[in-house]
C-alpha cells in the first residue's frame, strides 16, 4: 500500500505541476494575443495614416510652398520699402545739408556775439568795482597817512 500511496502522491504532485503549467501557458497565449493584437492595431493605423497622407501630402507640399512665397513677398516688400524711404532720407539731405549747416552756424555765431558782449559786460562790472575797492583803499591808505603823521607832529611836540 505504501507503494501505490507514493504513486499516488507522486502524480498528485506531477498532476499539480501540470495544472500550474497549463495556467502559466494559458496566460502566455493570452499575453501573446494581446500582444499581436495591439501590435497589428498600431500596424493598421500606421497603414491608414499612410493612406490618408498618400491622398494629400502634395497638396500640404504646395500649401506650404504658397506660404513660404507669400513670406518671401511680404520680406521683399518691407525690404524694398526700406530702401526707398532710407534713399528718401538721403535725398532730403543732399538738397539741405548745406543749409542745415549754415543756419546752425548762424546760431553758433550769434551765440558767441552774445557771450562775447556778457563777457565784456561782466568785465566793466569787475572793472568798476575793482577801481571802487581801489578807490576805498587809497581812501584808507590816505586817512592812514594821516594818522601816522598826526602822530608824529604830535611826538615831535
Amino acid at each position: 500500500m505504501s507503494e501505490s500511496q507514493s504513486r499516488y502522491g507522486i502524480m498528485e504532485e506531477l498532476n499539480s505541476k501540470k495544472l500550474n503549467e497549463k495556467t502559466q501557458l494559458s496566460k502566455l497565449e493570452a499575453d501573446k494575443e494581446d500582444g499581436m493584437n495591439q501590435r497589428d492595431a498600431k500596424i493598421s493605423e500606421l497603414e491608414k495614416s499612410v493612406s490618408s497622407s498618400e491622398s494629400i501630402y502634395k497638396l500640404d507640399y504646395k500649401r506650404w510652398k504658397v506660404q513660404q512665397e507669400s513670406g518671401i513677398r511680404e520680406k521683399t516688400a518691407a525690404f524694398n520699402s526700406e530702401v526707398e524711404a532710407i534713399k528718401e532720407s538721403i535725398k532730403n539731405k543732399d538738397e539741405t545739408y548745406e543749409s542745415d549747416f549754415q543756419h546752425w552756424k548762424q546760431v553758433q555765431l550769434q551765440n558767441i556775439e552774445i557771450l562775447k558782449r556778457q563777457l565784456d559786460d561782466f568785465k566793466k562790472s569787475k572793472d568798476r568795482e575793482i577801481k571802487s575797492k581801489n578807490e576805498i583803499l587809497a581812501e584808507i591808505d590816505k586817512g592812514i597817512e594821516n594818522l601816522k603823521s598826526m602822530s608824529k607832529e604830535q611826538g615831535t611836540k
